[in-house]
């Protein structure tokens, strides 16, 4: 497995470094370690300033320095390390390293710590998350640092409706060698039907809304019972709600989820503006880390080849 670390420096970044090491994947991951710092091109007129080349110089200078902090740390989950920092514009920059490097994994925090923090991390972790063709976890602030303060491994929840992308998140966690005894939910949102518009609430509607809803059941079962060979402590919610993402956010935050994840299956020019209706919602409503799972797109591209 291949990951790239995407870091600005700030604690944030940190707590995202520390919070993929209490994941603790079974197998030794090849990692990058990634910092963007300004680019003359894009950020005018201070190119042109007499500091500039110096404070240029600091900055490359302080993120070697925590380039080495972080390899410390992770080193012993890795196969192998490398670090890079580039200069340019910071969601571009991540991007074209995520592909470069045949990246499986995008991780950075949500947000930055400075003007200098809010272009290389805060302000682009929306467009890295929507854009990334492979899987992004994003850390938000406090998750890492929860789990460096606690016992046992960091609990899960998966966003589960039955679809290829649903299921292929699921693939993914197994994949990852996780340990037996982290903590596991499936979280399925049965909808709730708006009848305002129609003749009001019938018999019919009601019967069809339950249907729905013990249909999900079942099949949140059988994918429970799916998993349960590599997460035995595995359990299964079908919540109603009129709103998926916000019920979604909810529920994770009811169970006390340290992160949460999402099958993202669609990429195009179209989905880059419409990834918001579930997914960003989550990604910018949840107070646990976020994984976006692109697992189905790339095994898809996998057999294509």
């Amino acid at each position: 497995m291949k990951i790239l670390l995407a870091t600005d420096g700030s604690s944030n970044a940190q707590e995202a470094a520390t919070f993929l090491k209490s994941l603790q994947i079974s197998k030794p991951f090849e990692l990058t370690i990634l910092s963007v710092c300004y680019d003359p091109e894009t950020t005018g007129p201070e190119a042109i300033q007499p500091w500039f080349p110096e404070w240029l110089a600091q900055q490359q200078a302080a993120f070697e320095k925590h380039h080495r902090e972080l390899e410390a740390l992770l080193a012993p989950r890795c196969s192998s390390v490398s670090r890079r920092v580039r200069e340019g514009h910071a969601a571009r920059v991540i991007l074209n390293e995520a592909e470069s490097t045949q990246s499986d994994l995008i991780v950075m925090g949500a947000q930055g710590h400075s003007a200098v923090g809010r272009v290389v991390l805060g302000s682009v972790s929306d467009s890295v998350a929507t854009h990334a063709t492979c899987s992004v976890l994003v850390v938000h602030p406090n998750t890492g640092e929860k789990v460096k303060t606690s016992e046992g491994s960091p609990s899960l929840a998966v966003a589960y409706d039955s679809s290829p992308a649903a299921r292929e998140a699921s693939a993914e966690l197994i994949e990852l060698g996780l340990s037996s005894e982290t903590p596991l939910t499936l979280v399925s949102i049965a909808p709730i039907f708006d009848y305002t518009l129609g003749e009001g609430l019938t018999t019919i509607a009601v019967e069809n809304e339950e249907a729905v809803y013990e249909s999900m059941n079942r099949a949140i079962e059988e994918a429970c019972e799916t998993l349960r060979p590599a997460f035995p402590h595995v359990q299964g919610i079908v919540e109603k709600g009129r709103h998926i993402g916000d019920t979604i956010v909810t529920t994770a935050e009811r169970e006390k989820c340290d992160l949460l994840v999402i099958g993202d299956a669609e990429h195009s020019l179209l989905h880059d503006w419409i990834l918001g209706s579930t997914t960003k919602f989550v990604l910018r409503h949840t107070s646990c880390s976020v994984w976006i799972s692109r697992h189905h797109r790339r095994s898809t591209t996998e057999k294509n080849h």
